[in-house]
């Protein structure tokens, strides 16, 4: 059996996406370029009562004549299976051979049926390769994987060697079978459906490739006790009601690709909320101020979300990293636009093993602390830096409330955004949202920052916020906010992608009737290795008239900013920043006024940007189109490794294109994405040798690419035009693209063509009508006698602010008093409270 490995094209993007979108089913079949959802047959018996194995034959009700037949078993308690057999018992057949070589076997699993033994041993074993070995004649064979876990994801691809006898592969599911092709591999895939999420209100993801776990423990004692806080800010004023967040265990199974056994386990989490005591001066930097929430948590999830290397010296191997989902027993309260600190701490269940809580690849304002916390003048708190990296951390969470007046969030990407210039007019930029509650809009928010038009952006020589301090932003002379009709994607032939159809509304907003908050000041890093500093700003747009919509409908919006006139100095220009978050169609960008609107994320590489003959040997980097390129080592037909070749520019049109081409002679150019690209295409012509091609960390040496015309490689599909030999071509990948590099020994490549998903950060808000229930203690759904009791424990307590468990200090000032009881009083007899705790 091959290392076992995470398949189906997905990377952690993908599992995230997965473990955070109730968007997929159970089960995925893939084959070539076509997936789809299958579900398990159903039975009443174990799979082996099921398989029925006698007369060394399976006789379930699939078995056929001359055909294979492949499917996922689910028994009457929910263990599921895979099931695979050839033909049929007393069949005319006198030789039937079949090989299936399966990768990716999740562990736990184990062969349950192996039907009859053949020469060599079992004919379906995992300590083998390949595990099923096949040869029958008369009569059937096959074999059963049973134990698959169903709390964990996993892939199994299946490649199989068709050799004599078989006429036809199918897969059986409930809707009836699927045809298979005899000669390509497929993937079956298993994704647990994570319960459903209610609305966002702050996001920070999980660093899986770079970030590390810092261990975070309750206080006992404040010398030997270290835990771990970090900011966010309340965009909404609605509650946090839900909290999602990662970690792993440090150095728990950490030479092993993938975890053996159940983790060590967390029996408790603690979960505190502070108050926020700013910076003041550059040396200072801001920590949680007064303990004003505190709960201790034992009903939660605990989903494994994949294992990963870890790439500095801490001699741990791996880590796996596992997410968390829990309701917080009592709500806590918040008031829009104000900072406040998350704690978050583990007592584990085996000492030896402590938590850790995950770093984010997002960043927010100040760095992440570790310290102890008596009262709010006896503590101690130290910024965190990463381990072998130095640079700040911030922690990754999500918080959810059950209702609240967020329409629509995409929040801004502070790990790989960028801002786009948008003007009043041209060009001015516009995205799509979906009205999904029918209620007007009252407020538009967004982000952005600043860049002249040498594309130098403002201040990026100073680090920013808690190291220095910036001066007052350059700001605009107003913003215009427009609101269109949706124009949808295919009704215009020269414009396919959708598009801001007919406009609502527009309104323009002087600069000082906007609020502007800075957000946070993001590092880069030039292709000569020095760093220079984006600083990010937040807006905030109350509208004089409520935007009304319809439930359903998609809307268009554009932000445009007008410059101010400097007078001396540079112009500096507004950008719309990107978003993590995607949605629908791209982005798009609008010119001669909305006349015409260009898809966002489109990209051609021609190397126009460099000079002819420029030469590029392995280990250099160079960047052309914006997007860098790294030169890697190239292999030859037989397998050998060679640093010795280059890559030049040169002028001929050898690949089909005009002007500049890249001639790539025994090396393999690296295209460094800073995201993933939806698909690619680019021009070739191969006059000579060998070629390799690696997507997704799936590498081939082939002849020509003819060869593979009609592939699919690291989840890509491959399709080639007019490459007949050593001819010019076209070469088009389909699919989620997160690494890419090709290579030959005389290969010309131009115009290489990607599209990027693009979309604008921006937080739609309307009128907070919801009725929520501060005297809902309980979350029940009623404030009755039970939250009574609860109040009147409390009343009268005034050192709320160092103990967090207050229930009755609804105003977070620290004590529990007349102000208190006025909302409790206003509150008591509700009887349909919103944010209800599930069970109840």
């Amino acid at each position: 059996m091959k290392k076992k490995k995470l398949l189906f094209g997905f990377s952690f993007i993908a599992i995230f996406m997965l473990m955070t979108m109730d968007a997929w089913a159970t089960f995925a079949l893939r084959q070539g370029g076509s997936t789809q959802t299958v579900q398990p047959i159903e039975g009443a018996t174990d799979v082996v009562q099921f398989y029925d194995y006698y007369s060394y034959s399976a006789h379930t009700p699939y078995v056929e004549d001359q055909i294979s037949k492949i499917y996922l078993y689910r028994d009457s308690i929910g263990n599921v299976s895979l099931v695979m057999h050839h033909s049929i018992d007393d069949s005319a057949i006198a030789l039937m051979q079949e090989n299936f070589d399966l990768d990716g076997v999740p562990g736990g699993a184990y062969v349950a049926v192996s039907d009859d033994p053949y020469t060599t041993g079992d004919e379906f074993r995992l300590d083998v390769s390949p595990e099923g070995q096949w040869g029958h004649g008369y009569n059937s064979d096959g074999g059963v994987l049973a134990g698959l876990p169903m709390d964990e994801p996993w892939c199994i691809t299946i490649t199989p060697e068709f050799i004599t006898g078989i006429l036809e592969w199918k897969f059986e599911t409930l809707g009836g079978p699927v045809n298979l092709s005899m000669r390509e591999p497929i993937e079956i895939c298993f994704r647990p459906t994570p319960p459903p999420l209610e609305p966002v209100k702050w996001q920070q993801r999980p660093d899986m490739e770079q970030g590390v776990n810092i261990i975070s423990t309750p206080i006992v004692d404040p010398p030997s006790m270290l835990t771990v806080a970090d900011d966010w800010l309340c965009l909404d004023g609605s509650p946090v009601s839900d909290l999602h967040f990662w970690g792993s265990y440090p150095y728990w199974e950490n030479t092993q690709p993938r975890p053996s056994n159940a983790p060590p386990g967390v029996h408790r989490f603690r979960v505190q909320v502070y108050s926020d005591a700013p910076a003041t001066t550059p040396e200072r930097f801001s920590r949680p101020d007064k303990l004003l929430y505190e709960v201790w948590v034992d009903d939660f999830s605990e989903t494994y979300v994949g294992s990963f290397p870890v790439t500095w010296p801490t001699g741990a191997e791996y880590e796996h990293k596992y997410r968390y989902d829990l309701d917080l027993p009592r709500i806590f309260w918040q008031k829009k636009d104000t900072v406040y600190w998350l704690n978050i701490s583990a007592i584990p269940k085996m000492a030896n093993y402590p938590w850790g809580w995950e770093s984010s690849m997002d960043r927010w304002n100040d760095i992440a602390v570790q310290g102890w916390y008596n009262d709010p003048v006896n503590w101690s708190w130290s910024p965190i830096f990463h381990p072998a990296t130095q640079k700040r951390i911030d922690m990754s969470f999500e918080l959810t409330t059950c209702e609240g007046p967020i329409k629509w969030l995409q929040f801004p990407d502070m790990a790989n955004g960028i801002n786009i210039l948008s003007l009043p007019d041209n060009p001015v930029v516009a995205d799509d949202w979906l009205c999904t509650n029918g209620k007007p809009l009252t407020e538009v928010r967004f982000w952005g920052s600043y860049f002249n038009r040498e594309g130098v952006h403002w201040q990026q020589g100073n680090q920013g916020p808690p190291e220095d301090l910036l001066p007052q932003s350059p700001g605009v002379e107003y913003f215009k906010l427009s609101f269109h009709k949706d124009f949808p994607a295919g009704v215009d032939p020269e414009m396919p992608w959708s598009q801001p159809g007919e406009l609502i509304d527009e309104l323009r907003v002087n600069f000082n009737n906007v609020m502007e908050r800075y957000w946070d000041s993001v590092p880069h890093t030039d292709i000569q290795g020095r760093v220079w500093w984006e600083h990010k700003f937040y807006y905030i747009v109350r509208l004089d008239r409520p935007f009304e919509q319809e439930e359903g409908v998609v809307y268009w919006l554009d932000i445009g900013a007008a410059p101010r006139d400097p007078g001396t100095g540079p112009t500096w220009y507004w950008g719309w920043e990107t978003s993590k978050d995607h949605w629908n169609d791209n982005a798009v960008r609008g010119l001669n006024n909305g006349l015409w609107w260009e898809a966002l994320g489109a990209k051609t590489i021609d190397f126009e940007d460099l000079p002819v003959s420029a030469s590029y040997n392995v280990g250099d980097i160079f960047t052309t189109s914006g997007v860098p390129i790294s030169v890697r080592p190239f292999q030859w037909s037989n397998g050998n490794w060679t640093s010795g070749g280059h890559a030049i520019v040169l002028n001929g049109g050898n690949a089909g294109g005009s002007g500049n081409e890249m001639n790539v002679n025994n090396v393999n150019l690296d295209f460094v994405f800073d995201v993933p690209v939806n698909g690619l295409t680019l021009l070739f012509g191969e006059t000579g040798g060998n070629l390799n091609i690696e997507i997704n960390g799936d590498f081939r040496n082939f002849g020509n690419f003819v060869d593979i015309n009609g592939s699919t490689i690291g989840g890509i599909d491959i399709s080639v035009v007019n490459g007949l030999g050593n001819d010019k071509g076209t070469l088009a990948l389909t699919g989620l693209i997160e690494q890419f590099a090709i290579g030959g020994q005389e290969l010309y490549i131009d115009d290489v063509k990607f599209r990027q998903s693009v979309d604008m950060a921006f937080l739609l808000i309307t009128k907070d009508d919801t009725r929520h229930c501060q005297g809902d203690f309980d979350r029940d759904g009623d404030v009755d006698g039970s939250d009574l009791a609860i109040f009147a424990s409390d009343f009268g307590r005034t050192n709320c602010h160092s103990s967090g468990d207050c229930e009755g200090d609804i105003g977070y000032d620290g004590d529990v008093d007349g102000s208190d009881l006025a909302v409790f009083a206003a509150d008591f007899g509700s009887t349909n409270c919103p944010c209800v705790l599930p069970g109840h």
